[in-house]
């Protein structure tokens, strides 16, 4: 009887040990890390001072999705703030769809556990892109909400600056522009 107990044990353990791998990738890691930092206004996260003009900054990220573009904190004069991924980009609309839907599968569902609150869930629906919208947006809900994901917008897009699609993971104030 103790090695059925035992056996069934490991077994459970074994089997939500993989299950939470479905939430586990280097996207949303980087993501839950950002989230986190949300309350200090991605203090922690900035690098380098790229661009400040009188209403705003840029900042390097210091934690970047692998893989990514370019990893960009934008702070506005009013408090505002913005931490900004570019994933991918290509001249072709079907590479940069492809692109957005898987990265749309990595990042629902994830699971951010932010320190003192509950852990939220990362809800979205998506909506194939079209060629002819010059951009196409997923918003992500945090299930449940609380009192900082409340003020928090995560969005990936996928659009079109100039003859270039770019897929762009963007987590922001939900004032920000």
């Amino acid at each position: 009887m103790k090695k059925s107990i035992l056996f069934f044990a490991m077994t459970l353990t074994v089997t939500l040990t993989n299950a939470q791998g479905v939430f586990s990738n280097q996207t949303n890691g980087t993501l839950e890390k950002v989230i986190r930092d949300y309350p200090n206004n991605f203090k922690n996260l900035r690098g380098d001072l790229l661009v400040s003009n009188r209403n705003s900054s840029k900042y390097q990220s210091v934690l970047a999705v692998p893989g990514s573009v370019s990893n960009t904190i934008t702070s506005l004069d009013e408090g505002s703030v913005s931490w900004q991924s570019e994933l991918f980009k290509s001249a072709d609309f079907e590479q940069a769809s492809s692109r957005f839907k898987e990265l749309f599968g990595q990042i629902k569902n994830t699971i951010v556990k932010i320190e003192s609150e509950r852990p939220v869930i990362l809800n979205g629906r998506f909506d194939s892109p079209s060629e002819a919208r010059s951009t196409n947006t997923v918003s992500f809900d945090m299930l449940p909400s609380n009192a900082v994901t409340s003020k928090l917008k995560v969005d990936l897009i996928l659009e079109k600056i100039e003859s270039q699609w770019r897929v762009v993971l963007r987590v922001s104030d939900s004032q920000f522009l």
